[in-house]
């Protein structure tokens, strides 16, 4: 039962901190894109946006794998651990 819960509560955090640091990240991304743009040539401008677009899919990557990890190995359990507490009275 309690493994359950675990992988419930894993998957409700990651519903709710994937997307929002995912909307994060797209919204740094558009503010590189609108503020750096310095009225250069459209070659330059373009190669600039891909690359930004490049980091963020590699930063998206990266948060997915370490949300994943911290969510499933320290707060699941840990929430899962202070509810079985406090149902108990310790």
């Amino acid at each position: 039962m309690v493994s359950l819960i675990i992988v419930l509560t894993f998957f409700w955090m990651i519903v709710i901190l994937y997307p929002a640091s995912v909307l994060i990240l797209s919204i740094i991304a558009h503010l590189q894109k609108k503020i750096g743009h310095k009225g250069a040539d459209e070659a330059a401008e373009r190669l600039r946006c891909i690359r930004i677009d490049a980091r963020k899919d590699h930063l998206k990557d990266a948060l997915f794998k370490v949300l994943v990890a911290v969510v499933f190995f320290i707060l699941s359990p840990s929430l899962v651990l202070y509810f079985f507490m406090q149902s108990n009275g310790f």
